[in-house]
């Protein structure tokens, strides 16, 4: 496995497929995300400057959380990496990222793509389906989930209504 600085999570398209552009779509959104709440959080918050690359992106997906997001394209799965100092924002993160897939999906892709979900889990690990570390209240990915709001509404949403209801 290797050495490695974080949680991860997975969004696994190699049932259907991944098309060009969807990742970087999604980056587009994170860092428009990122620099929205850094504005949200007043002068005194210091945000880093995202690393962007083809494949690869590490964003402040907050002021003080930076989160780091890849695209392997060979197996049709892009990967979230949350900090291991973070990993009590991963739920918050997971969140997000499902309102953008969704927000890609229905303004994009005419709803056509689909995914699933795996969350590591910090104790052992291993990979699981979303489905089942939710029923499971995987820590940290289900924590607060009684006070966690659900993935944002995405249909007929314009960009910066989405992205203020984030």
């Amino acid at each position: 496995q290797g050495e490695k600085n974080g949680l991860r999570c997975i969004f696994d398209f190699s049932r259907s497929f991944l098309p060009n552009g969807v990742f970087q779509r999604m980056i587009c959104l994170l860092v428009a995300h990122s620099s929205r709440s850094y504005q949200k959080s007043g002068e005194m918050a210091i945000l880093e400057r995202p690393k962007l690359f083809k494949n690869f992106a590490s964003v402040d997906f907050e002021p003080g959380f930076r989160i780091k997001v890849y695209e392997d394209t060979k197996l049709q799965h892009f990967y979230l990496l949350v900090d291991d100092n973070s990993l009590t924002k991963s739920n918050r993160s997971l969140i997000v990222i499902q309102s953008m897939l969704r927000k890609i999906n229905s303004d994009i892709m005419g709803n056509g793509l689909s995914w699933e979900i795996f969350l590591e889990d910090c104790t052992t690990g291993e990979m699981t389906r979303y489905d089942r570390a939710r029923e499971k209240c995987l820590s940290p990915w289900f924590e607060d989930i009684i006070q966690t709001p659900g993935p944002v509404s995405t249909e007929n949403v314009d960009l910066i209504s989405f992205l203020d209801s984030l």
